[in-house]
């Protein structure tokens, strides 16, 4: 353990192009910010100042909030990741980059040429956890939240969306997998409804009888 200086840890969100990137901020007893760079792991001098009128810096209960903060854009772009390096998997499903954004209240997804992925008919959505490591968020699958039931859209792949009917995903960021070749591990969700828990695949087929 080593003493520091800082007082708390934010992520903020850097808004360009109508994509979102996820920032790491560490707030200094000095009331100075630095910033975590995943590539390096090492804090560098963090300042707003940098980004021009073209892009938006945002994060709750942040200093900058006011006077950076775009209502609109904020309010429809919740979350996005670009997929684009994954060129083989991208060119099969049809696109490149995700948004989770909001529209007169309700969730949906969609690509970057703005097809719709999930329509807007849920009152959240959120990608999922890391998969690989710290550093390497690869977001394959989301959570749909509806009158508070929840259900799973799986983006490489050709099954149909788990309806939200669950009440709870159990084992959301870390499903069990069936191992099924080198290049394919079944994806198994462990669910509760009405009391009862039991599993639905990739596929939407449910095992364990649920009654």
């Amino acid at each position: 353990m080593e003493k520091t200086d800082i007082i708390s840890i934010e992520t903020w969100n850097h808004i360009y192009d109508n994509f979102a990137d996820i920032i790491s901020l560490y707030k200094h007893s000095n009331r100075k910010w630095t910033q975590f760079k995943n590539d390096t792991h090492i804090p560098e001098t963090f300042d707003n100042g940098k980004w021009d009128q073209n892009e938006y810096l945002y994060a709750f209960e942040s200093p900058f909030n006011e006077k950076r903060r775009n209502k609109n854009l904020t309010d429809s772009i919740i979350e996005s990741f670009d997929y684009s390096r994954f060129p083989s998997i991208t060119d099969t499903y049809g696109f490149r980059k995700l948004k989770i954004m909001k529209n007169e209240g309700k969730y949906g997804i969609v690509s970057e040429t703005d097809s719709i992925i999930v329509p807007f008919i849920y009152d959240f959505i959120c990608f999922n956890d890391y998969e690989n490591s710290f550093s390497s968020r690869i977001p394959t699958y989301a959570k749909l939240v509806k009158e508070n039931k929840e259900g799973i859209k799986i983006f490489f792949t050709d099954y149909n969306v788990i309806e939200a009917k669950y009440d709870k995903i159990l084992n959301f960021n870390y499903p069990d997998k069936l191992n099924i070749s080198n290049n394919w591990s079944f994806i198994l969700f462990k669910i509760e409804l009405n009391g009862q828990s039991g599993y639905v695949g990739e596929n939407g087929l449910e095992y364990f009888n649920i009654k």
